[in-house]
């Protein structure tokens, strides 16, 4: 995953103040004061469809989209959680109402949709949960989202 998220960097237009923008905390920092994302919508649309829309990149295997919840998560010796994603994700699946899943497996293999929301037969929400202080960018939860 992380090698696509580089490629699709290095496919935009994401300088300013001579650093990128996207991978940089203090980009997305001076995005929220600013508002100028430095790359436009249909710019990372286009690029995401050239590098995520393959074969290579589709799901494979038996148990793809079973609705489910996880509640159990990892924690360290003082009860803290192991991973805080894991924990916030278990957390909103069990505090929300029966239309709320985790753990969605998509790819076959480790793959999942953090969580899922049926709002209806035919609308479905993904969310895609990174920790703020995660090396990633918020970008990548997005190009996460969209390859699931």
């Amino acid at each position: 995953m992380k090698g696509i998220l580089k490629e699709v960097i290095s496919h935009l237009q994401s300088n300013k103040a001579k650093y990128c923008r996207i991978t940089h905390k203090r980009g997305w920092l001076e995005y929220l004061k600013d508002g100028d994302l430095v790359f436009t919508a249909q710019e990372l649309h286009q690029t995401l469809r050239k590098i995520i829309d393959s074969d290579q990149m589709r799901p494979k295997g038996n148990k793809l989209f079973c609705l489910r919840r996880r509640y159990k998560f990892t924690i360290k010796a003082d009860k803290a959680p192991y991973r805080t994603e894991e924990a916030l994700e278990r957390f909103i699946a069990i505090s929300n109402a029966e239309n709320f899943y985790n753990q969605i497996p998509i790819g076959g293999g480790k793959e999942s949709i953090d969580i899922g929301i049926k709002e209806n037969d035919s609308k479905f929400t993904f969310v895609e949960l990174k920790p703020w202080s995660s090396a990633n960018p918020p970008l990548y939860a997005l190009v996460e989202n969209l390859k699931n």
